[in-house]
């Protein structure tokens, strides 16, 4: 199974520590986790401050199934929920007939 995980800095796998490197070791990052639990061939195509874009994004070919986790970010910069979901679903109708599989955002809270 080839899959393409597209996202945010929870998909890319930011580590924001500044000791960090910038990034957490494979063994903590979900996608990384995944592709060892199941073998899959994956592709992870998350960047770092993404939201949800306006329009389709491009979707190589021999991909079966493309897996989302956006939304972080567009709550983080202040729209409310029923905005980023409205958003959202336009966005995910604009990569038909490719298979989606949606994974929602984390819970959120003010890192102060």
């Amino acid at each position: 199974m080839n899959i393409l995980c597209y996202g945010d800095s929870n998909t890319y796998g930011y580590d924001p520590r500044p000791d960090s490197g910038g990034r957490y070791p494979a063994d903590c990052r979900w996608v990384d986790i995944l592709a060892a639990g199941t073998g899959w061939k994956i592709q992870n195509v998350g960047r770092n401050g993404r939201t949800i874009p306006c329009g389709p994004i491009v979707i190589p070919e021999g991909i079966d199934l493309t897996i989302v986790m956006l939304g972080t970010n567009d709550l983080l910069q202040g729209n409310r929920a029923d905005v980023v979901a409205a958003r959202m679903e336009t966005f995910l109708s604009s990569t038909a007939p490719h298979p989606v599989f949606l994974i929602a955002p984390p819970p959120l809270q003010s890192g102060e």
